[in-house]
């Protein structure tokens, strides 16, 4: 076990499977990945074999004095990643020191957009509405390209609530964090907060996200936009939506209501058994395990924005810069060919 400190995954990083075999899961990883152990099972085996005969290639090609050489390389190596524990310890460590530096200023914000508190030079009016900015979450969440696909017109009704959100680590030497979206009085459901919970463990010095927990919402009698009911204007917007993404040519995945977002495990791994047995019976695996890796990285994916992204540049969203320097950001990565190198936009 490495005595560095709980680390963030980071979505543009390598994690690895519980069974000691370096796989690039994507862009992001998600959801509870020992349930998905048997779908992917084939994949691994193939791996193996391919990763083994390429070790034996090599190394029947490497003269004695070759590899008396490479094994030096490989202590320089050693150094090497050491050297980067450290970094990343160091860097966790300065992460923290300003997080907390940080929630002042995200209280006063929240102070300000419920109207709790009141700006220098605001002229008084009579009207009670005129009081904070409203719908400031919804605008921030509906900016983001990535996000604004999973929240549909019924969303946006319940998303007017949302007064603030925020994350923090686990804590108890547990890796992850845990967002907190908090909702006023509304009339859609009873909870004041809703969580989702990203828990990551540590395999060989390395970060595996292991599984994925929300909250069960308490709807409100008819008031479940988790129900698509039967020629609702929901399943209309939904049947536009993939004819606009044919036209287009563009990829198209299932459109849902972004409180989806929140499904408690246990209802999502109901959904990846299905999934399995879906597999078991089709000839081409190796589409419907990517079907299956594709979802369970996007809900990661939307953690990880809401977390890095839209909560500590919460009033570019609203405004819609962070979506111009967002632009930028793409543009230079197209033109350079290597997006690693781009600083973060927000």
């Amino acid at each position: 076990m490495s005595n560095r400190s709980p680390q963030l995954i980071d979505p543009k990083r390598i994690i690895k499977f519980n069974d000691n075999i370096d796989r690039e899961f994507l862009k992001f990883g998600s959801s509870d990945v020992n349930t998905n152990r048997e779908i992917f099972k084939e994949l691994m085996r193939q791996r193996i074999i391919h990763t083994n005969e390429r070790k034996m290639i090599i190394v029947d090609l490497m003269t004695e004095n070759v590899q008396k050489r490479v094994d030096v390389l490989k202590e320089i190596q050693n150094r090497h990643d050491d050297l980067k524990i450290d970094f990343q310890n160091d860097l966790q460590l300065l992460k923290e020191k300003y997080n907390k530096m940080y929630q002042p200023l995200y209280k006063k914000r929240s102070e300000i957009v419920n109207g709790f508190v009141e700006v220098d030079g605001i002229t008084k009016t009579e009207s009670s509405a005129d009081v904070g900015i409203p719908d400031f979450w919804l605008t921030a969440l509906t900016s983001n390209e990535i996000i604004s696909w999973e929240i549909n017109d019924n969303d946006k009704e319940a998303l007017k609530y949302l007064k603030d959100i925020k994350w923090q680590n686990l804590g108890d030497d547990k890796r992850g964090f845990k967002l907190e979206f908090y909702f006023d009085v509304n009339p859609f459901f009873s909870n004041s907060i809703l969580t989702k919970t990203y828990y990551v463990s540590e395999d060989e010095d390395e970060d595996v996200l292991e599984k994925a927990t929300g909250t069960v919402i308490d709807w409100y009698p008819g008031k479940n936009l988790l129900e698509i009911k039967e020629g609702s204007d929901y399943g209309k917007e939904e049947e536009e939506a993939e004819v606009d993404a044919e036209k287009e040519d563009i990829e198209f995945s299932h459109y849902h209501s972004f409180f989806k977002f929140f499904s408690p495990m246990d209802e999502e791994e109901e959904e990846e058994d299905e999934v399995e047995d879906e597999v078991e019976d089709e000839e081409d695996d190796d589409s419907a395990v990517s079907d299956l890796q594709n979802s369970i990285e996007h809900d990661f994916e939307i953690g990880y924005i809401i977390k890095e992204n839209i909560i500590p540049q919460a009033v570019a969203w609203y405004t819609g810069e962070a979506i111009e320097s967002s632009d930028v950001v793409e543009d230079y990565g197209a033109d350079s060919g290597d997006v690693d190198d781009v600083p973060e936009a927000c």
